[in-house]
């Protein structure tokens, strides 16, 4: 830096008459980045840094005793740097209620600033949960709600450099009830339930370790369902065996984390060893040369099992046959190879221990390797007036892509492999055969053909055999439960055969919802509605026409029943040892249907009424229990069934041995709680006491309504769950309130959210 002036004075006074200062320091060039030169007039200084600012002032002794000075004020400005992220932030990953730290240390001359803001530019102050420090961001007990793309700023002047980072909350994993135990009886139903939170939880269940082979459905089922609240899981084992005991475990996954319920299946105390067959094959169809696999499985180890076919036992077949007919060393499984028609008809398995017996039985149908399943057998058309018609066949085989397809009219080969083939209406009256053969040229590595042919008749009448179309049989009005399949049957009478068409409604109805079939007596047409559902209610139009008339229709109506909504209370339940409960369920109806019987089991045990310690009421509905047990612990559920089908619902019964007043905490760090505008939005609160206290919140005094699918929801039992939040509805104060029934006697306790909350 050189700083130079002019004294303008002839002759130049002498240097030792000049002294240059900065900010009253006297500068001297003993300070060796000092240099003076011009007799003093002009000031250099190298290396300078920011300490080299300041005002500096000159003065030199005139002649005569007088002083001339001059003032000027320097800036110094460092050299910039530019910014540089030394620890930049990474996306963070935490389970819920843990602290998430993030760093971000930025480089660069003049020194930056480092601050913290959301996606949305508003910047992050210490309030409530959040503490930010000169280069970390700090998020005390976590929350779903606190997953969000944060933005580190680093600013140096005029210069900004910014780091987007990602935080992910696992939400907290939980299943109640904890470690428990189920009995049943051999033969009987086993029956756990685990209620999962957070909903979206993957659950799997393992049996000493090994996970339930999904193939058999028939003797495990697991039935889940899902509200605001919890994930809840049924795994019901259908046909209880001595092989069933042990102990299982339902594993719920969320993210990284993962919970384990552990729950132990034991045989009931007087429960029967009555053999019994638990498992059986129904009807079996196979094509000729597959493999038939016959199940009966059974209640009860080394039984005696003995398989019969059409009364002969299996072991004593013919030796051609027997090489085929494979029983398991537990014989409880018989398979039969290279099937042919012969091995057709009817299995029995019969199973003996001591005096008891049971017996399961089922068919076994050999379909021919290739069939015509479908054709018209007749077709009729107005004779020399070139009408044109299509004649289809379906093919049912074991080797669809090896069928070959061949055609004939009136005994000689035409042309065509199709499944269908365009005729033209003869030019006189009279009949034409037509016939079709699906053949397959090998099958299971033979050579043998084999083949299937049928014949259909197109006939050619005159004008004055032409007859308008007649609904000769009107389907008539179906009523069907949900899940069940409905068929409507309307048969048309006409010269020429009329068509047929189905609408529901107004609405035309797809042509694969229904089968037409020509058999030349009329046209049969079927309407089959599977899988019924409620808005399949409604009207059925048959509608039928021809040449020779207008449409014909027919109206049907389907009524749909539903099954009763059930309403068992509350998910878990508890009782007092020696104290009397009473578990009750609410029935509604939804259509004019009487109950045809009312069940109630504990752990897959049917429950009768007992005049020394249970009473059911005479509907079914109410069940009480005189004076509770340690072994009245467990599932209950109500099965009712109707005409419109099936309804049941359950609960867990825990059992209170020491009563514990609801205890009701706000964690100390949410002196304050900030919430986005238009985000989603948990208010923590955490419970305890025995029973475990039911959780409700308050908004300013106001009971907060937490049912349905409305803006709040209470999750992972206790915390409140805001969605879009609103500046104008949410912000103050809110109160967390735990209450728990004991004895007939409601205890309260409740915590306010200290300082209320902001929406920013």
């Amino acid at each position: 830096m050189t700083i130079a002036v002019d004294f303008n004075m002839m002759p130049l006074p002498v240097q030792q008459n000049v002294q240059w200062t900065r900010s009253s320091e006297v500068l001297s060039d003993t300070d060796t980045r000092i240099e003076f030169y011009d007799e003093g007039q002009t000031l250099y200084i190298k290396d300078t840094t920011t300490n080299d600012q300041g005002t500096y002032r000159v003065s030199v002794n005139k002649p005569g005793g007088t002083q001339a000075t001059k003032e000027l004020h320097v800036n110094i400005k460092a050299s910039s740097e530019d910014l540089t992220f030394i620890t930049a932030p990474t996306d963070t990953t935490v389970d819920a209620g843990s602290s998430a730290t993030i760093t971000c240390d930025v480089s660069g001359t003049p020194s930056p600033s480092v601050s913290f803001e959301f996606k949305n530019g508003t910047q992050i102050s210490n309030i409530g949960r959040f503490f930010v420090t000169s280069n970390t961001l700090q998020i005390y007990a976590t929350e779903a709600s606190d997953s969000n793309t944060y933005v580190c700023l680093g600013k140096n002047g005029d210069e900004t450099k910014t780091k987007e980072f990602l935080v992910t909350v696992n939400q907290r994993i939980t299943i109640f009830p904890e470690d428990s135990s189920v009995s049943a009886k051999i033969g009987g139903t086993a029956i756990f339930t685990v209620y999962i939170t957070p909903i979206n939880a993957i659950v799997e269940w393992t049996r000493e370790g090994i996970i339930f082979p999904e193939s058999d459905n028939a003797h495990y089922d697991v039935e889940e369902t899902k509200n605001n609240t919890y994930c809840k899981q049924t795994l019901t084992i259908n046909g209880v065996q001595s092989s069933d005991i042990g102990n299982y475990e339902a594993t719920a996954s969320f993210g990284d984390g993962k919970y384990v319920n552990s729950t132990t299946l034991t045989l009931e105390n007087g429960g029967s060893n009555v053999v019994s067959i638990t498992t059986a094959s129904g009807d079996i169809s196979v094509y000729k040369g597959y493999t038939a696999k016959f199940t009966c499985t059974v209640s009860i180890d080394n039984s005696e099992i003995v398989w019969t076919k059409n009364g002969v036992n299996v072991t004593e077949l013919d030796d051609s046959m027997k090489e085929r007919y494979i029983l398991t060393t537990s014989k409880q499984e018989l398979s039969i190879s290279g099937t042919i028609p012969g091995d057709a008809g009817l299995y029995m398995c019969t199973v003996t221990s001591g005096d008891e017996t049971d017996q399961a039985s089922a068919t076994l149908t050999v379909k021919a390797p290739i069939s015509i399943s479908y054709h018209p057998t007749n077709l009729r058309l107005l004779a020399g007036t070139g009408t044109k018609a299509v004649l289809s066949v379906a093919v049912d085989s074991g080797d669809v892509n090896s069928n070959v397809i061949s055609w004939k009219q009136d005994g000689q080969p035409i042309s065509g492999e199709s499944l269908s083939r365009e005729v033209t209406a003869p030019s006189s009256a009279g009949t034409v055969k037509y016939t079709v053969r699906a053949a397959l040229n090998t099958w299971q590595g033979s050579s043998t053909t084999e083949q299937d042919e049928v014949d259909i008749f197109v006939t050619a009448y005159s004008d004055t055999e032409m007859r308008n179309t007649e609904i000769i049989k009107s389907p008539a009005d179906r009523t069907a439960i949900l899940g069940s399949t409905v068929t409507f049957e309307c048969i048309a009478f006409g010269i020429p055969d009329p068509t047929v068409t189905w609408s529901n409604g107004s609405t035309d109805m797809d042509t694969t919802a229904y089968n037409n079939t020509y058999t030349g007596r009329g046209v049969e047409s079927q309407l089959i509605i599977s899988n019924v559902k409620s808005e399949y209610q409604g009207d059925y139009r048959c509608k039928a026409d021809n040449d020779k008339s207008s449409k014909q229709t027919w109206t049907v109506y389907l009524e749909i029943i539903n099954p009763p909504v059930l309403d068992l209370g509350d998910a878990v339940q508890y009782g007092v040892p020696s104290k009397s409960l009473e578990i009750k369920v609410t029935v509604t109806y939804q259509n004019p249907v009487t109950a045809s019987m009312c069940t109630w089991t504990r752990n897959g045990i049917k429950l009768i009424h007992d005049p020394d310690s249970l009473e059911i009421t005479d509907d079914g509905k109410t069940l009480t229990i005189f004076s509770v047990t340690k072994s009245s612990a467990g599932t209950y559920r109500f099965t009712i069934e109707t005409a419109a089908g099936s309804a049941s619902t359950s609960t867990l019964l825990e059992i209170i041995e020491t009563y514990e007043d609801p205890t009701v905490f706000i964690p100390q760090y949410y002196d304050d709680v900030i919430a986005l505008a238009g985000s989603t939005h948990s208010l923590r609160c955490d419970v305890e006491g025995k029973p475990v206290p039911k959780v409700t919140w308050e908004y300013k005094g106001a009971v907060v309504d937490t049912s349905g699918d409305g803006v709040f929801t209470i999750v992972a039992d206790s915390y409140l769950q805001i969605k879009k939040v609103a500046n104008d509805t949410h912000a103050g104060q809110w109160t967390c309130v735990g209450t728990s029934e004991y004895e007939g006697k409601i205890h309260t306790n409740s915590a306010l959210y200290p300082r209320g909350g902001r929406v920013v």
